[in-house]
């Protein structure tokens, strides 16, 4: 007769909001830009739970929404993009005249924003 074993798995753990961050050694101002971005979690009573396997696969895949890199964009002197990059730059990197950056921004192309958009998905 042949006895045959089976293993169970251990049900995964629900990780506490501060464990997941001691755990994964990041701010709660990070925290909150993950969940914002869609970290999976769980919300149980006022609770956010995390499955550590499920949070690990995520942030292997994770790349955070341009629109907040050009938010919390600083040099080393502390401007921000809109302070960094003048309309002056912008015409001098995109090889246009200011005519046509007006006309550019007329049309609805943010002035400091993505320009991805506009000329390299055409």
């Amino acid at each position: 007769m042949i006895d045959i074993k089976t293993k169970q798995k251990s049900p995964a753990a629900l990780l506490l909001r501060g464990e997941l961050i001691g755990k994964l050694k990041v701010t709660k101002a990070q925290m909150n830009a993950y969940l914002k971005d869609g970290m999976p979690h769980y919300l149980i009573g006022n609770e956010y739970r995390f499955l550590e396997n499920e949070v690990v696969k995520w942030l292997e895949s994770y790349q955070p929404p341009q629109e907040r890199l050009e938010s919390e964009f600083r040099d080393k002197k502390g401007r921000t993009l809109k302070e960094y990059i003048t309309q002056k730059v912008v015409i001098a990197t995109l090889r246009i005249t200011k005519e046509t950056l007006q006309g550019l921004c007329k049309k609805g192309m943010p002035f400091a924003g993505n320009m991805r958009k506009v000329f390299l998905e055409k």
